[in-house]
């Protein structure tokens, strides 16, 4: 399994950031309900009360019910908030996907260090292997009479550094391994054998489509102007339509009575309140509009130096590959040679440093490189 193979996977079983995914779903449940609302309200009145006659000072008390529905008839505002509604669950919808990016950042993170620590340690291990035969042979050279006690030495040196750092990379290896667990429900046993993604089938990034983070604050805006339209119709008039039935339980004769009508509601004047939330939610669209252009920039430039950097590694890669390729050969040339019994131990030993160095090295811009492509991926929603 590669990373090129887990890139393709639809769907991941993530634990990490579930509950705060879980909030932003039960937000679209409430949303939804709002959705649902009907502009009518319908209540039951009881009261009671006492009245005193001041020429005989008599107290009367009296029990009424009044049973009152009213609807509100100004469906322009009713709409309104119907959209704003809507729109809501669009920001929703567009913070859980911008969550479920970070989440997929931080696995791909994970698995990208697991697979370089892998190479790391198989490098080291080779290259521990290629100390100790020299080792070996520096000892039977020296029992053959030959001084090489101080290149034996340095050979032990080198020896002891490649096991700590193979040693080392095996412990970050359990770490990164601990993290993937505990970030995933379940894990396969056999960890990525590929390094990085395969480069024959990679291709730049393109954004033709609109970033996520960017469909967000199209969305805000499109709330906030909706938000504003909300404000200014505070001042029309509203209309309503009542009506009620009333029973007074103390009159024997006809002790129900009911009523029907129209209710206009003309706003005059509220302390310039309406005034401020208009000047407010005007302020409120143009800090996304600002914040619009910055995404846009931000992801423009963003590109230019994704292809930049795409340039320059493919240049050192290229470079190292062909470093890699002349060490390789050399290292066969050398071997042909020792097998028709020529001496070339010493120079043997130093191409088969270089190669391995060569090979580290090679593995570091990597995994630099692909840092950076995820990053890149994360921050256009491309994940």
């Amino acid at each position: 399994m590669s990373l090129s193979d887990l890139y393709d996977t639809k769907e991941l079983n993530i634990t990490e950031y579930q509950n705060e995914i879980q909030d932003f779903i039960d937000q679209k449940k409430i949303l939804t309900l709002r959705k649902s609302e009907l502009p009518i309200s319908i209540d039951l009145e009881n009261q009671v009360s006492k009245a005193e006659n001041f020429h005989n000072f008599n107290q009367t008390e009296s029990v009424t019910s009044q049973l009152k529905a009213e609807y509100d008839l100004s469906i322009w505002n009713e709409r309104l908030r119907k959209k704003i509604v809507q729109v809501d669950l669009t920001i929703l919808d567009t913070s859980i996907a911008l969550k479920q990016q970070e989440e997929k950042y931080n696995i791909f993170k994970l698995l990208l260090d697991i697979v370089y620590t892998s190479e790391l340690i198989n490098i080291y291990k080779q290259r521990g292997l290629t100390i100790l035969r020299n080792i070996e042979n520096f000892s039977l050279r020296r029992e053959l009479g030959e001084n090489t006690i101080k290149d034996e030495l340095q050979a032990r040196e080198e020896f002891l550094k490649t096991k700590n750092k193979r040693t080392s990379s095996e412990v970050r290896l359990l770490g990164f391994v601990d993290d993937l667990e505990i970030t995933l429900n379940d894990i396969d046993d056999k960890l990525p054998k590929e390094v990085f993604l395969d480069l024959k089938n990679f291709k730049g990034i393109k954004c033709e489509d609109e970033s996520i983070e960017m469909r967000k604050l199209k969305a805000e805006k499109e709330k906030a102007k909706l938000s504003l339209q909300l404000q200014k119709n505070s001042r029309l008039p509203v209309l309503s339509a009542f009506s009620s039935l009333e029973y007074d339980w103390d009159k024997e004769n006809d002790p129900s009575s009911g009523r029907i009508g129209l209710n206009l509601n003309i706003p005059i004047f509220r302390g310039k309140e309406t005034s401020r939330k208009i000047t407010n939610a005007r302020s409120q669209i143009d800090g996304i509009d600002r914040k619009i252009y910055r995404v846009s920039d931000d992801v423009k430039r963003e590109l230019v130096r994704r292809a930049a950097i795409e340039e320059i590694f493919l240049l050192n890669l290229k470079s190292f590959d062909k470093e890699i390729e002349n060490r390789e050969n050399s290292l066969s040339e050398l071997r042909d040679r020792e097998s028709l019994g020529q001496t070339v131990f010493a120079d043997l030993y130093a191409t088969q440093s270089e190669l391995s160095l060569l090979r580290e090295a090679k593995a570091g811009i990597l995994k630099e490189f692909f840092e950076t492509y995820l990053l890149t991926l994360q921050k256009l929603g491309k994940m």
